[in-house]
This record gives structure tokens, sequence and C-alpha cells, in this order.
């Protein structure tokens, strides 16, 4: 299946239902989805505001839902695990959720 970012925001209040029950926040879709572009997509990348103290299972769980939901393959990335130039570019150019 092939993703647009319009795909995205129709589901919007279940993906931020799914971040709450993962005390994620403060979501933001960045890559080839949240440039527009016009071409469908097969993955999809979030950013989100987490509990460093929570690890990584929760993020895992959180990506495993979010599949289901969307049908496409999904990587969330808490803030604390991007590189500072990556961080930068996805608070720059992501679409806030």
């Amino acid at each position: 299946m092939s993703l647009q970012l319009t795909d995205v925001l129709e589901k919007k209040s279940a993906i931020l239902e799914i971040a709450e029950k993962y005390n994620a926040h403060s979501l933001r879709i960045f890559g080839t989805v949240s440039q527009q572009l016009n071409q469908p997509s097969c993955e999809l990348d979030f950013l989100c505001e987490m509990d460093i103290d929570l690890g990584i299972f929760p993020v895992m769980e959180m990506e495993e839902e979010l599949a289901e939901l969307l049908g496409v393959q999904v990587y969330v990335f808490p803030r604390y695990l991007l590189k500072e130039e990556i961080l930068v570019q996805a608070l720059r150019d992501g679409i806030k959720i």
C-alpha cells in the first residue's frame, strides 16, 4: 500500500489516541510523506516527545500499532534518539499532528 499525507491526516484522531497510550506527544510527520511531493510512500516517519526512562519497548509497540492502522511501515523517533542535524530538519520541515 502507498501512503500520502491526506491518508495520514484522515486518521489523525486514531494516531493521537495510540500516541497517548504510549505517553508520546508533540507528534510530527517528517521525511518523504511530509514533503507532500504527491508521490506515494510505503513508510512513515514520526518524531515525538517521549520520556527517555520508558525505554525502547513502548516505541516498538507504538510503531506496530501505527503500522497496523496505516497499512505501511512506521518508524517512531523520540527526539532524544535523533542526531542534531536530523532533528533540526524534522522540526523545521515536519508537519505537526
